[in-house]
């Protein structure tokens, strides 16, 4: 199993690590539209999803080879289909639909392992939040200042300018350079916890492809039996 879900790891981390690269931003301004679109997802997922099955599929063919000693392509790349394009698929497909159900992934996978200290986050809060929050927003100070992780983990790619907007953040070098850093630590959190859903699913997979294996019967034709009988005669 591990060396298999290693397999599709190096398909997996270099997936997400092209959509950072196509979705980061190298400079902020108030009138840019976040998220940067990038290569869409339509395209990037079944490119993904067909990797996946190729490697998938030529991996259970070599078992069923060493279980049966018959060539059983056919089952081999079917059961590929089912467990990467039903289960894997769905549960991949459900996520990038419905980005809330990520959210624990992103809090914890996400938030621990973009970059993020308590350093960061109060650099963040004290460069972006503080310097603009009104006299009248004492409670939203207060509740920053009591958990500091709030002003990141409530932040998405998607609603990161609507977060923004309230605080009227000046225009000026400072601000938009801190903002950039800030849009792309927030970019990694998202892809990371996205990621983390990523992987758990293709372990799923993987398991659910093992037991399939596992109750495949052996199939062999005349031809095969005809061989096997003449390889045991020569022996």
């Amino acid at each position: 199993m591990f060396g298999l879900l290693s397999i599709h790891l190096i398909i997996i981390v270099p997936f997400f690590a092209f959509r950072y690269m196509t979705q980061k931003i190298n400079s902020y301004s108030p009138t840019d539209m976040l998220p940067i679109k990038g290569v869409s997802k339509l395209l990037l997922i079944p490119l993904l999803l067909f990797g996946m099955f190729v490697v998938q599929g030529f991996s259970n063919k070599n078992q069923l080879l060493k279980k049966c000693n018959v060539d059983m392509t056919q089952t081999a790349f079917m059961t590929s289909a089912i467990v990467i394009f039903l289960i894997f698929g769905l549960i991949i497909s459900l996520i990038e639909s419905v980005p809330m159900l990520k959210r624990p992934f992103d809090h914890t996978f996400g938030y621990f392992l973009c970059g993020m200290n308590v350093e960061t986050v109060r650099t963040v809060i004290n460069k972006i939040y503080i310097p603009n929050l009104r006299n009248n927003e004492s409670n939203v100070l207060e509740s920053i200042l009591s958990n500091e992780s709030l002003m990141v983990n409530t932040v998405t790619p998607t609603n990161f300018q609507m977060k923004l907007l309230p605080l009227k953040i000046p225009n000026n070098a400072n601000n938009n350079n801190a903002l950039m850093k800030y849009y792309n630590l927030v970019l990694r959190k998202d892809l990371i916890g996205s990621m983390a859903i990523y992987i758990i699913a293709a372990a799923l997979a993987i398991l659910i492809n093992i037991e399939s294996m596992n109750n495949i019967k052996c199939k062999k034709t005349d031809e095969d039996i005809i061989k096997n009988l003449t390889s045991l005669n020569l022996e």
